[in-house]
């Protein structure tokens, strides 16, 4: 059921603090999607809630991108290679999205709300390995260009989790640390973002599907993403990790509980 902004204020005031944290630790390690998904599901569909988040959260990535524009510039050998194969998983994922009926993307959320959850809880046994190999090659293997293949469709298709799958995945290259990994990671989940946007825009004059992004909540959305996305960015080296972590867990596994006794 679609519901106005006015109609419930209290959640439009969890929502937009929901978009600022999202921006901020989207900047930081990744899993902003598990704050707006659910604040927007009490605004519209699974599919709607979907769109209007990845379109909301793509500026902040942006925003994330101008503050690690120092590391970016050391890593454009990677991003040669990691960019075309993400645009090609992105236009999958954004595809799978708008194609299926709503009623069967919405039994699947709890699953990808729990993968996301669990991946965001496994992320300190994953990032030591940016700490591995020194190797010279600037070509990453086939099976790493696979993986990011994957997981380019599952960022366009859902989007929660997608940065702690690529800083695990990016950990095994040698970028000489997390804070570069962590800045290809970014821009990579911002090509991401922009190609399921300009689907999920294009949707209803490609496909003839219904229009599934709230453009009043957008307005409110965008502003505080961007802001949360430069904080995160500029901030991210100074604020301790260990806290926005502990946080977004319990948002995360408590959502994902909801999620599945809303399907049961």
């Amino acid at each position: 059921m679609e519901h106005a902004i006015g109609e419930l204020p209290w959640e439009a005031v969890g929502l937009a603090i929901g978009t600022l944290l999202a921006g901020f630790i989207n900047a930081l390690a990744g899993g902003g999607t598990l704050l707006t998904f659910p604040a927007l599901m009490a605004f519209t569909s699974g599919v709607g809630a979907n769109c209007t988040s990845t379109l909301a959260l793509l500026p902040a990535a942006m925003s994330s991108s101008l503050a690690y524009r120092r590391e970016l510039s050391e890593d454009r050998a990677w991003l040669t290679w990691l960019a075309p194969i993400s645009l090609v998983g992105a236009i999958i994922g954004g595809l799978l999205v708008i194609l299926p009926s709503p009623e069967h993307f919405d039994r699947i959320v709890p699953f990808l709300a729990l993968t996301a959850s669990v991946l965001f809880a496994l992320q300190p046994l994953l990032a030591p390995r940016i700490a591995m190999a020194e190797s010279a090659s600037r070509k990453p293997p086939l099976w790493v260009l696979f993986s990011q293949f994957l997981i380019a469709i599952y960022g366009a298709y859902f989007g929660a989790g997608i940065g702690i799958m690529m800083l695990a995945l990016l950990g095994l290259l040698p970028l000489g640390g997390i804070q570069r990994a962590n800045a290809l990671k970014i821009l990579l989940a911002g090509l991401i973002n922009l190609v399921a946007s300009l689907i999920f825009l294009a949707g209803p004059y490609l496909f003839g599907v219904e229009a599934a992004i709230r453009w009043d909540l957008l307005a409110l959305m965008v502003p505080l993403a961007i802001l949360g996305g430069y904080m995160g960015g500029f901030f991210g080296r100074k604020i301790p990790k260990l806290y926005l972590r502990i946080f977004v867990l319990i948002v995360g596994f408590g959502q994902t509980i909801w999620f599945f006794l809303r399907m049961g």
